[in-house]
């Protein structure tokens, strides 16, 4: 049902300019939103925060010009950016796991290095 489904979608005049669309158990979502969880347990957590070792080395890397992206493996839920989050120059990569996350910013790099229109292009694709 889930192949029948999605071929309607993809037939459809008005999924056009949607991207990536993911069809399973009759419901239509946005290919980001969609993350693979495990098969065998109703509820996963995570626990912890970057260690300051951590964010010193990536405001360094900011500095030197490398673009630095904030993801998050927890499987659901944004990326939000305090101030000094933002401040640090650090991009947020909105509800993208970090392998989505990497794929998005190879795409940008290819087209600027500027880190604001990076985020932007996080937060629109």
């Amino acid at each position: 049902m889930n192949i029948y489904n999605a071929v309607r979608i993809a037939a459809s005049p008005s999924a056009r300019g949607m991207g990536v669309l993911v069809c399973l158990n009759d419901e239509i979502h946005a290919a980001r939103e969609v993350t693979k969880t495990s098969t065998a347990r109703l509820h996963t957590t995570s626990l912890g925060a970057m260690a300051m070792r951590h964010v010193r080395a990536m405001k360094e890397a900011v500095a030197s010009g490398v673009k630095v992206v904030i993801s998050s493996r927890a499987g659901s839920g944004r990326t939000f950016g305090p101030s000094k989050i933002v401040d640090a120059g650090f991009i947020r990569a909105d509800n993208l796991n970090p392998q989505k996350a990497r794929i998005l910013l190879a795409l940008a790099l290819t087209t600027t290095q500027d880190s604001d229109e990076i985020q932007r292009i996080f937060e629109q694709y």
